[in-house]
């Protein structure tokens, strides 16, 4: 049976819109500022196209429009809007499913990370782990193989990760500095931590390039050690089906999501690898057809 959303996991202030896209949206990249935007010569008229629709719509069903994403995978472009009267949030959802442009509409959810939020999360290992590990690593260590880790920000600075190959990009604030947050560092730790180097973990593959999404932050206000939502993580996901990475890793659990699950099926489909964390497929990601269930940390 699939879980329901809880007020735990519901932005009720806001939902999230994808617009068809009649014409094919060409290629993308990311610009210096970590925003993936369309690579062609009318990119500007492309994105300000959708943009006039969605102001429309907001003007329309009395709708703020916060924050929009291209999504060539699934040639759509989504938008989060806040309903601004909640009293009328099911009335306004029932007709922007009409309106022609409108591609889909759902609720704006959240999502939680699985395992530890240790402030220091490479500390401690299983020696019996560890000498499988040593074993494993005669075979190979990850090389050549690319990882993106969609999870909360990394302490690029730890001495476990010293000498790893990492990119990190911020899809949650845009920031050059991204935050070092204790579930994001512990998640990669356990595939890149540098061995024999007289302190920490292994890492099960240390020998791969890891390109850390954060997509998630730590809330600060609670015990949980990371939060995302469906809108970040969709982000992630669209960029990782603009990438060339082999594995996906998905430390997060929470409610049953359209467009996330759109998007990882999509992934899935294209023979990328999508480890997910949970221990059953009655929430996402453990819920998209294909993707390898792992152990929480």
């Amino acid at each position: 049976m699939a879980t329901e959303a809880t007020s735990r996991d519901l932005d009720e202030d806001r939902i999230l819109v994808t617009l068809h896209a009649d014409n094919p949206l060409g290629t993308v990249a990311l610009s210096p500022s970590g925003r993936l935007g369309y690579h062609t010569a009318s990119a500007g008229d492309i994105r300000a196209g959708f943009v006039r629709t969605a102001q429309q719509l907001a003007s329309a069903h009395d709708l703020h429009l916060e924050e929009d994403w291209p999504i060539p995978s699934l040639q759509v472009h989504c938008f989060v809007f806040r309903v601004a009267d909640l009293r009328e949030r099911r009335h306004v959802v029932a007709q922007l499913r009409e309106h022609p442009e409108v591609e889909s509409v759902q609720a704006l959810q959240f999502f939680h990370g699985e395992g530890s939020g240790d402030p220091d999360p490479l500390v401690g290992w299983n020696a019996e782990l560890d000498a499988g590990l040593q074993m494993a690593h005669r075979n190979s260590t990850g090389k050549s193989v690319s990882i993106a880790v969609i999870d909360a920000g990394i302490d690029t600075a730890h001495e476990d990760l010293e000498g790893s190959e990492l990119d990190v990009i911020d899809l949650v604030d845009g920031r050059q500095d991204v935050p070092a947050e204790a579930h994001g560092t512990a998640v990669v730790g356990l595939i890149a931590a540098r061995p024999e180097n007289g302190v920490g973990i292994r890492g099960y593959a240390p020998g791969s390039r890891i390109s850390l999404m954060r997509a998630c932050w730590e809330p600060g206000t609670t015990r949980e050690s990371a939060v995302c939502n469906s809108f970040t993580l969709a982000k992630a996901l669209s960029l990782v089906l603009e990438s060339d990475a082999d594995i996906v890793n998905l430390s997060i659990s929470g409610p049953r999501d359209p467009l996330l699950e759109r998007l990882a099926a999509e992934i899935v489909s294209r023979g990328q690898i999508l480890v997910a964390a949970g221990t059953g497929t009655e929430t996402f990601p453990g819920s998209v057809p294909g993707s390898v269930l792992a152990v929480r940390l």
